[in-house]
């Protein structure tokens, strides 16, 4: 991809769109489709492994019903009560911080529009508002009609609806009431209407003051109650707006999403399919969280966490996900150095300890199994296979947990730090081995193993090896220049073609891709020094964000006839990915060094107007801020700082014009040139 197409245009946008218009840690999460409808209650299923199998030697026993309500009990959607044809229907959004929904639907002689956003008032009202435009054109012929709410659903438990008198207003009473003689009111050449409805979720409101000028400030409202919102609590600037915009959009989707539960604010995944807390999820929505300034709501994820823990030792929400164990080892350790605060670690330990034992346990009972080829017992892989088979989504992230825990160990001196290291190098050498038992050669001489170590033609090299992919970075448990690395890079180079992302990564195997993975990879690809592939990813995956700036899991190729998809949509992994890949572009943490515009796109540099900011930060070794400001068309002046934290870099440098420039202090401010041929800084 080259500079110039480093555009954001939402190119591959999903025809399918889901945008959550609800507030911050809202309990009510209002989704507004691409056809404007508003769609409530939401089935949800508690989450089975089984669910993902297809029985093929069973039959259909009764027709399944199809409706386009995927999952919602009730949809609600405006329409007009005359005859028209339908030309097209267009959606647009406002400001990235703002979830107002606005859909047109233009027909051959007339048409509606209408806008759609949350509201709540310190009364205890909490409603969704919709306010509708209906206008006939020049040559309509005069007809009856009014605007009204269709439902698709079950009229049980549909949301309480008010209307407006401007809507209400419409209707005659003269003549003989029967089904299909409306009486309503005629619509004349180049008559505009508008009127509102008020969907009440929670509280009470008086129908007398559901009004057009009501509809209109509460609007108002709501655009000054996001516009106060701290999206970012420290400086997050990046002068590439579109960069920006979806910066801004990604944090707002991921507090739409947070609930408070038992007193703790959760990171969810979704609104939908995955609203609630997911071990693997959580890490790196805790992360972004931190990284967006939220520290001590993100902090509080780790008493979520520890609510999951068991008293077998394991730390689990998914059946047969015992990977998970190792995340939340990984998770406490991230956490605590985020936060410089060793003393909570310290209190973590006693419950680090019995995840061990729990993992030296599931190892046991794997050696002592010979039917198991794996390094754990089988296990449900996720993310594009299932399971439980003996696989490497296990040994991969478990042995990212005990490296992480053996290494604060040793440095804090903790109890059984020995052994976390001895359990890790069994469990690191058996990996290897078996990587070299698996290893496959594709035609192309593209070397891979699959992650299901059960040989099946349904399982892709690229299938499910989101975990491989973390192993890399942010695990670290393979050098940049191991084979295992080199290998996988060559296997996603392959397979970035048709959308710029590597395709057919999840579960749906054909002419499809899974967004977000290209974020695990383009980290990979940083991590291993080729930040140009990194980058491009970033734009391709904000190309795959419908324009409403939210990501659905999967989805297929818009260049496809197939309308597959898969997962929740706003999916806010993909948000938290988004945040986290353009801070890694610009402070990496990498082993023990600390790497300053490891990834500057071109783009990113500051211009007369725009700067490029990053305040306090954080990293395992304390928080860190740099600012980059233009001085003319060949400088800028950079500044740098770091608070020291419990933890110190053995080199800090900054990446320039092809040059790596040491920082030897914690408070460092040189002018960067670009207008030398070698690259150089003053």
């Amino acid at each position: 991809m080259s500079n110039s197409s480093r555009t954001i245009d939402f190119k591959y946008a999903p025809k399918m769109i889901q945008t959550c218009i609800g507030l911050v840690d809202d309990p009510y999460k209002s989704i507004v489709r691409e056809d404007g409808s508003l769609n409530y209650h939401f089935e949800e299923k508690e989450f089975d492994p089984g669910d993902f199998y297809i029985n093929k030697d069973e039959g259909p026993k009764e027709t399944e019903f199809v409706d386009e309500n995927i999952g919602f009990q009730h949809r609600l959607k405006p329409m007009f009560t005359h005859q028209d044809e339908f030309v097209k229907r267009n959606q647009t959004y406002d400001e990235p911080e703002l979830p107002f929904v606005y859909t047109e639907e233009l027909y051959k002689h007339s048409y509606l529009k209408w806008t759609t956003f949350s509201y709540q008032n310190n009364n205890g009202l909490r409603a969704d508002v919709l306010i509708w435009e209906l206008g006939a054109k020049e040559g309509f012929v005069p007809a009856p009609t009014k605007v009204a709410l269709k439902l698709s659903g079950d009229k049980t438990n549909a949301p309480k609806v008010m209307e407006s008198a401007d809507t209400t207003k419409y209707w005659t009473k003269d003549g003989f009431n029967i089904r299909g003689i409306t009486h309503y009111d005629f619509l004349q050449e180049k008559d505009v209407r508008e009127g509102v409805f008020v969907i009440v979720l929670e509280g009470n409101m008086p129908v007398s003051e559901v009004t057009l000028d009501w509809a209109k400030k509460a609007k108002e409202e709501m655009r000054s109650y996001w516009k106060n919102i701290r999206l970012f609590e420290t400086a997050f600037q990046i002068p590439d707006q579109q960069v920006m915009d979806m910066l801004k959009a990604s944090a707002r989707n991921m507090l739409q999403a947070r609930e408070i539960k038992e007193g703790l604010p959760e990171f969810q995944v979704g609104p939908t399919v995955y609203r609630g807390l997911w071990v693997i999820d959580g890490h790196f929505l805790l992360e972004a969280a931190h990284m967006m300034g939220k520290r001590l709501d993100a902090y509080q994820g780790v008493e979520a966490v520890l609510k999951r823990a068991k008293e077998d030792g394991s730390i689990q929400i998914i059946p047969s996900h015992f990977k998970e164990t190792g995340i939340a080892l990984a998770t406490f350790v991230r956490q605590c150095e985020l936060m410089n605060d060793d003393e909570r670690l310290k209190q973590l330990w006693p419950i680090m300890c019995k995840a061990l034992d729990y993992i030296i346990h599931m190892r046991k009972e794997a050696v002592d199994t010979p039917d198991y080829k794996g390094i754990f017992p089988p296990a449900f892989l996720d993310g594009g296979i299932a399971g439980p088979f003996p696989e490497y989504t296990t040994p991969l992230w478990i042995a990212v947990g005990l490296k992480r825990a053996y290494e604060e160990g040793e440095r804090l001196q903790l109890e059984r730090k020995e052994e976390f290291k001895t359990v890790f190098m069994d469990v690191e050498s058996s990996l290897r081995e078996a990587i070299k038992r698996d290893l496959r050669k594709r035609e192309d001489g593209i070397m891979f193993f699959k992650m299901n170590m059960m040989d099946r033609e349904y399982d892709l090299p690229q299938s499910a090896t989101w975990a491989l992919a973390h192993a890399i970075y942010p695990g670290e448990l393979f050098a940049e220049d191991d084979p295992v690395v080199q290998n996988f890079l060559q296997l996603l180079d392959s397979i970035d073609d048709t959308q710029g992302i590597p395709e057919n990564t999840g579960w749906i195997h054909n002419q499809a891709v899974w967004g977000y993975s290209s974020m695990f990879y383009a980290q990979d690809w940083l991590y291993a020094g080729n930040p140009e592939k990194a980058i491009d990813y970033l734009y391709s995956f904000a190309n795959h964000a419908a324009p409403s700036r939210v990501w659905r899991e999967e989805q297929s190729f818009t260049s496809s006839n197939a309308a597959e998809y898969c997962g929740d949509m706003p999916h806010n992994w993909a948000s938290a990915e988004f945040i986290r890949l353009v801070r890694h572009l610009l402070v990496l943490e990498k082993k023990d060094t600390l790497e300053i515009f490891r990834g500057l796109p071109e783009q990113w540099l500051p211009t007369d107007h725009r700067i490029l900011h990053v305040e306090n930060t954080p990293t395992k070794f304390g928080e860190v801020t740099i600012k980059l400001e233009k001085i003319d068309d060949n400088s800028y002046d950079f500044y740098f700082a770091r608070k020291q934290g419990n933890k110190e870099p053995s080199q800090v440098g900054i990446y320039w014009m092809n040059e790596y420039i040491p920082l030897d202090r914690d408070e460092v401010r040189l002018i960067l040139r670009t207008n030398r041929r070698d690259g150089s800084c003053g």
